[in-house]
């Protein structure tokens, strides 16, 4: 992890303060996402940004990240849990806002290694998680901060093939 947040900030354009600030941060596995969250948001200057542009979106931002925190990947990444994610996704296209927010970010690097390796079945049996993962591992800023941080994260296609028909609302 080290090795991969000191590329992440050294590809950002930070002052040496802010850096050492970040390094800091690190040591602190313990932080809750919400506090992490709002103190890189301070060091770069982009807190109105990540959490939302208004308070329902912050609102919706801390109460996703309060959850991802209580969770653990397993329990994320499980049949039941992809199948309660896959529910909450349905209808959006990110979790708080009309853009992505620190929670999309938080809830993508958290599913992303899971979800990029299932099976076609277990792909069609959640395809509102498959479409988010898919959607923001190709997003740009995603991708190049995951670049810069060498964290692994490709684009990701779902398995289109044997895919069930969508059904509109009518």
């Amino acid at each position: 992890l080290s090795r991969s947040m000191h590329a992440a900030t050294s590809s950002l354009s930070l002052s040496t303060s802010q850096q050492s600030a970040i390094q800091q941060l690190q040591g602190d596995a313990a932080l809750p996402l919400v506090d992490l969250a709002n103190k890189l948001a301070g060091l770069t200057g982009k807190s109105a940004q990540i959490f939302g542009a208004d308070d329902k979106a912050k609102s919706a931002t801390t109460e996703w990240l309060n959850k991802l925190d209580k969770a653990d990947e397993q329990q994320l990444t499980s049949a039941e849990g992809l199948k309660t994610l896959n529910e909450q996704l349905d209808n959006v296209t990110y979790l708080a806002a009309n853009e992505p927010t620190v929670a999309d970010l938080a809830l993508f690097a958290s599913i992303y290694p899971t979800v990029s390796k299932l099976p076609a079945a277990e792909q069609h049996a959640n395809p509102s998680v498959a479409r988010y993962v898919s959607h923001l591992s190709n997003l740009s800023p995603v991708a190049k901060a995951a670049n810069a941080a060498q964290l692994g994260f490709t684009s990701f296609e779902p398995t289109y093939e044997g895919m069930p028909t969508i059904e509109r609302a009518k």
